[in-house]
């Protein structure tokens, strides 16, 4: 029995021998294995190294040319050709918005009126007064139409970054002031036909050559009116903020 005891206990401290050595023999192993794997990041040379672990912003390299692109777009925006120009053909506020389509509605109604009279026997006292207010009026929603695209333009997107967004804002404010020099030049002409006859101009006896109908006659003398007094008005508004934006820039307010 003390034979058999004894080998039981010889058995168990061989097992735990064993045990004991090949745990060591694994830590070892992972120990040479770190060993390896440290040597082998520090043998990758620096440049090597920052490349492998930064692959992932590869495919941003565009954002440079986004700064670029930004800047340059800042530049232009800061710009006081461009800062002109808008205040030329854009309003700032949501009331500006609200009186520019009051003028769309009255634009259109120049337009039915003059397209109502367009024939010459309903003024034959002068007989392009109708078609001055027709293509006054259909000139005038144009301008008005562009005016209100490129005045929520400005309103809602206030930081622009895009390059062809600010071309688009460019290209349609030179659209609408070129238009604005056109519809300024045809007004001076209907202002020549209407008031030559404003001492002749009779309203009651068709059958003679100084007749004109009196809605036709008196809508394009309100227009008239009406269109000095708002291009007056409009010119001092802006020639107001273009001097409130140059003081706020050069004392810095």
């Amino acid at each position: 029995m003390e034979t058999q005891a004894t080998l039981i206990e010889v058995s168990r401290n061989f097992l735990i021998l064993t045990y004991t050595h090949v745990q060591q023999e694994k830590e070892k192993r992972a120990a040479r294995d770190y060993v390896m794997k440290y040597k082998l990041l520090k043998s990758v040379s620096k440049a090597n190294f920052c490349l492998f672990f930064t692959y992932k912003e590869v495919p941003l390299q565009a954002k440079p040319n986004a700064i670029i692109e930004e800047k340059s777009n800042h530049q232009i925006m800061s710009q006081l050709w461009f800062r002109v120009l808008l205040v030329a053909t854009t309003v700032k506020s949501i009331l500006g918005l609200i009186i520019l389509f009051g003028l769309l509605g009255l634009s259109i109604s120049v337009f039915f009126v003059g397209l109502r009279f367009r024939q010459s026997h309903h003024c034959p006292i002068e007989s392009k007064i109708s078609l001055f207010l027709i293509i006054a009026g259909s000139g005038s929603i144009e301008w008005i139409v562009l005016s209100i695209i490129l005045s929520i333009i400005t309103i809602v997107l206030k930081h622009i970054r895009s390059f062809i967004l600010v071309c688009f804002i460019v290209l349609l404010a030179l659209l609408i002031l070129i238009t604005n020099i056109i519809l300024f030049g045809w007004v001076i002409c209907g202002s020549v036909w209407t008031l030559k006859v404003f001492d002749s101009v009779q309203y009651t006896n068709r059958s003679m050559n100084t007749f004109c109908q009196k809605t036709l006659y008196h809508f394009s003398l309100a227009y008239l009116v009406m269109t000095y007094v708002l291009t007056a008005l409009q010119c001092w508004y802006r020639l107001c903020i273009l001097i409130f934006c140059s003081v706020q820039e050069q004392y810095g307010i």
